[in-house]
């Protein structure tokens, strides 16, 4: 059972709510999906394809949070309210590490991002080189790290603000596309 009384909105919850011009001490009373929809905080971005691989990790780790999804483009937000603990992330990493390898061979993969807008987690499938749209995302397979390198210089670095690292996963070679401003000093 999920306590509201004690719960105390952050200032993300809080700044949403007055751009929305919602009362958040009213929904708490009134309207506590709403209330609980509006404080609940990210979890992981994940690929619409792999929503169902997704769902036992976070079924097993959040079950005494309440589960929402946002759809954010081509992808969903998964997130929880109350939000997650970091035992519960920690457990989280580790059972989406072993759900991926049951798609290891679509190269599905998961990883967690440290940079200077926070810590994200994803659970994704590679762009395709010829399908690269100028986005922070994982793009491959290449046949060697060479190729990826070549296409990275190519394609990567052309574009302002990019960068990108190579890296090797299940067997195959990949360009991990990201903004040279968000980058981990």
């Amino acid at each position: 059972m999920i306590d509201l009384d004690s719960h105390q909105p952050d200032a993300g919850a809080r700044s949403r709510a007055e751009a929305a011009g919602l009362d958040l001490d009213i929904l708490k009373r009134e309207e506590p999906l709403s209330y609980m929809m509006l404080c609940s905080l990210p979890v992981m971005r994940v690929d619409r394809r792999l929503k169902t691989l997704a769902a036992e990790p976070l079924g097993a780790v959040l079950d005494d949070q309440r589960l929402f999804e946002a759809e954010v483009g081509e992808e969903l937000l998964m997130l929880a309210f109350p939000g997650p603990r970091r035992d519960q992330l920690e457990r989280l990493d580790e059972l989406m590490g072993q759900a991926v390898e049951a798609a290891v061979a679509d190269y599905a993969y998961y990883r967690v991002v440290r940079d200077r807008r926070g810590t994200t987690r994803e659970l994704s499938l590679p762009t395709a080189p010829d399908g690269w749209q100028g986005t922070s995302t994982m793009v491959g397979p290449f046949e060697d790290e060479a190729a990826a390198r070549r296409w990275g210089q190519e394609r990567v670095v052309p574009v302002s603000g990019t960068t990108y690292d190579t890296v090797p996963y299940a067997g195959g070679w990949f360009c991990d596309v990201f903004s040279a401003a968000d980058a981990e000093v």
